[in-house]
């Protein structure tokens, strides 16, 4: 049995996990290193903790829903961390029901330079995460109330991807090289990144996080600020972006590209009870005449993990034998 085969039966397993997990309430997290036949399997609130001590570079380890407790508090290792989900969504709100969850504040301090890297898929970071040291990593479809790009006292580099995330509070600090796409990303505090990239994101924040600094390239973005106060945002290149006042464009410091639109409102642009849905998605587009936003780009936005994803369970009646028929879809 080859290594993808393995993964991919893993996935079925560990989906199956899930809706146990979420019927019995049992956390439960399920450590996988290439070449082993079978999983390691913890459970209860320690259990990602007792997962990921035991990893190693390259392993997986896939979480069910429910709240897991990081006793380990700094991320160093090149592992890929699946969860069941970041949450559901409420139009433009993200709710914690059926989300694999994290809490306790962690730091990511991956320091060594190696081909393999972290990548974190479907996690609801609930406490504030840190991003000290990344030469390379991914999260994808993962939910952060309060992400720290770097802490002012200590250094160091982060160097990472993000995209289809929620970011409630985003605070970037110097040094870090940060690329995000078909994110919706909200800022609370900003000072001068080494360069942060926005691909199809939606850029939000009050007026102190949206004039602060200056951004790189800021392609096919939607932006808006929160309070009714004028504030000028800049950048190094705008490329088809869309922004509503009061907020307004650095005409001075910064290059435009393709079609930069201006509105005199957010209220409108999108459909209501939607989460950031264009209401007229021809009408503000990028160079090949594609929506912009989060639904354009190469990864149009989507909730649902890559791993298996179960969709439906319907138990039938319990039968003399013990035996519970069920409905399973997994997707």
């Amino acid at each position: 049995m080859n290594q993808l085969t393995m993964k991919r039966i893993l996935c079925i397993i560990m989906a199956l996990q899930g809706i146990i997990a979420m019927n019995a309430q049992q956390l439960v997290a399920s450590l996988y290193h290439p070449g082993d036949e079978t999983p390691t399997i913890y459970t209860g609130m320690s259990a990602f903790s007792n997962a990921y001590e035991a990893a190693q570079d390259g392993d997986d380890i896939y979480l069910s829903p429910g709240i897991f407790y990081c006793y380990s508090t700094t991320f160093d290792k090149a592992v890929s961390i699946h969860g069941y989900l970041m949450g559901t969504l409420e139009g433009t709100e993200c709710t914690r029901e059926n989300s694999t969850t994290l809490i306790n504040e962690v730091t990511i301090a991956r320091s060594e330079v190696s081909t393999i890297t972290p990548f974190f898929e479907g996690i609801y970071f609930r406490s504030t995460v840190y991003l000290q040291e990344m030469h390379g990593g991914t999260f994808s479809k993962c939910y952060f109330a309060d992400l720290n790009g770097n802490s002012q006292e200590v250094e160091g580099t982060a160097t990472c991807t993000f995209d289809n995330c929620i970011l409630g509070n985003n605070r970037t600090y110097t040094d870090n090289n940060l690329t995000f796409t078909n994110c919706v990303v909200g800022f609370t505090s900003w000072t001068p990144p080494a360069a942060v990239d926005y691909y199809n994101c939606i850029l939000w924040g009050d007026q102190y996080g949206m004039k602060q600094g200056k951004w790189g390239t800021v392609s096919n973005c939607i932006i808006f600020g929160t309070t009714d106060e004028d504030c000028t945002v800049s950048a190094e290149v705008f490329e088809n972006c869309l922004l509503a006042s009061p907020l307004s464009y650095d005409t001075e410091n910064s290059i435009f590209l393709g079609s930069c639109y201006n509105v005199s409102s957010i209220y409108g642009i999108f459909q209501s009870d939607t989460f950031y849905e264009l209401r007229s998605p021809t009408d503000y587009v990028d160079s090949d005449g594609n929506q912009i936003g989060i639904y354009g780009g190469e990864k149009p936005w989507d909730i649902i993990p890559d791993i298996p994803f179960i969709s439906t369970f319907e138990p039938g009646e319990l039968q003399e034998d013990g035996f519970l028929p069920y409905t399973l879809v997994i997707k």
